[in-house]
């Protein structure tokens, strides 16, 4: 089975439409407590009305389902936006550096569903060659393991001194559980496997730890 990459944009059209000052001032306030646009949210209330998902809810039932997936390693912080969430994690070193995972979901689920950014913020040299040093490894097993899914460029890449992945299907219908599963599930692994790397673990425990993950991966990679 080859992934191929590619994202299909979830159709939308502008309509004029005549509301009362007082509904657009309350409609406001709403979504500026909600994080997101006043079109965004009009949106979801008529969706839900007439008994539509918009990709908005999508995200927020697959971001909850996440958020009840993490364990106490990891600290949430605000939402952005609809399609973002973030959390980090603190090292067990010296310093106690901070490791954040921003998790963005695409509007559309047909083929690519997300993209995970994993940063790391320090001045000390050492800790950002290992940093890098850790990455690269990474990158490594991810192609060892899966690289024979993906026909050209490989799913992950570097971003702003991190490194950010893509999750895609392998089926034609994944559930929300399987995604959320899966983002949840591989940010628990990075996480140990960084740890484990900056406590000088041999790299053989990290890779059997990757190889283990994999047997539990379904339709989402």
């Amino acid at each position: 089975m080859i992934i191929k990459k590619g994202m299909i944009a979830v159709k939308k059209s502008v309509y004029s439409i005549v509301l009362a000052d007082k509904v657009v001032e309350e409609i406001d306030k709403m979504a500026f407590m909600m994080n997101t646009s006043r079109s965004n949210l009009i949106n979801q209330i008529l969706a839900e009305k007439v008994g539509l998902l918009t990709p908005e809810m999508r995200m927020n039932d697959i971001f909850r389902q996440i958020s009840e997936m993490m364990n106490d390693s990891f600290a949430l912080l605000d939402r952005t936006s609809d399609s973002i969430m973030s959390m980090k994690s603190t090292l067990l070193y010296k310093y106690r550096p901070t490791v954040k995972y921003k998790v963005e979901l695409f509007r559309d689920l047909s083929g690519c569903v997300g993209r995970l950014t994993v940063s790391f913020r320090s001045q000390n040299q050492q800790l950002l060659r290992s940093f890098s040093d850790f990455f690269k490894l990474w990158k490594q097993l991810e192609t060892k393991y899966i690289g024979r899914y993906f026909k050209g460029e490989m799913p992950f890449g570097d971003s702003q001194g991190g490194f950010e992945r893509y999750f895609y299907q392998t089926g034609d219908n994944c559930t929300y559980s399987q995604i959320s599963d899966r983002i949840s599930g591989y940010i628990r692994l990075i996480d140990s496997s960084m740890k484990l790397y900056f406590n000088g673990a041999e790299i053989e425990k990290i890779e059997k730890l990757y190889c283990e993950d994999l047997k539990n991966i379904s339709d989402i990679l």
